[in-house]
Formats: structure tokens, C-alpha cells, sequence
């Protein structure tokens, strides 16, 4: 990961077992550590803890697997990449960067700007 001033800025994948839905799922997000702090990114999927442990432990995976386990990789790849581009690293940088390709024009803040 990137150092910046001595100090790590870490992505990793966090499964959020601590709040499921209602649907008996949880959600699988990125996870950014800096100087003690944590920040948490949607990856929009969600999985059952049986169904994520499969799909990190097993050594030979079905299609919808491994097409899930893609998806949740690249928003890792992306967040690490970020990090890397950063010179300094701040959260309010680093979300600048890695949310700058969502679909902005649906949200009702872009209606203000």
C-alpha cells in the first residue's frame, strides 16, 4: 500500500457481519484505514456469511462466485490504486478520487451545484 508521511493508507475487504438485513445478508465494503482511522465504501453486494465464506475459501468456485468475487476485487483494486495516486493521503482526497466515477447526475445534490 502507500506510504505517505511515514504513515500507511490500507484498503481491504470488510464483510459487515455486525449489521445484517432483514434478508439475513451482509454487506461487503471497502475498508480504508489511515492514522487510525477507518472509512467504509459500498461495494453494493451482499451475501449471506455462509455464502461469503465460500466465496473466500474455496478453491473452486461457480460462475456467479467468481463473478462476485471480480466485482469486489475491482473496488479493492480501484481503492488501492487511488491510494497509490495520492502524493498525501486524506480521506477527503481519497474520496474525491475513488467516488469521482459515479453516476452523479441522478443525485439530487447535482441539481444544487
Amino acid at each position: 500500500m502507500a506510504k505517505k508521511l511515514d504513515k500507511e493508507a490500507n484498503a481491504q475487504i470488510y464483510f459487515d457481519k455486525y449489521r445484517p438485513k432483514a434478508d439475513g445478508t451482509c454487506t461487503v465494503k471497502i475498508m480504508v484505514y489511515y492514522d487510525r482511522k477507518r472509512k467504509y465504501f459500498s461495494t453494493d453486494v451482499s451475501l449471506t456469511p455462509d455464502d461469503y465464506k465460500k466465496l473466500k475459501n474455496a478453491e473452486r468456485r461457480n460462475e456467479e462466485q467468481k463473478v462476485t468475487l471480480k466485482k469486489i476485487k475491482a473496488f479493492l483494486r480501484k481503492a488501492e490504486n487511488v491510494i497509490d495516486s495520492l502524493q498525501i493521503f486524506t480521506f477527503d482526497a481519497f474520496e474525491e478520487s475513488y467516488l469521482e466515477k459515479r453516476n452523479i447526475s441522478n443525485s439530487v445534490s447535482f441539481a444544487f451545484d
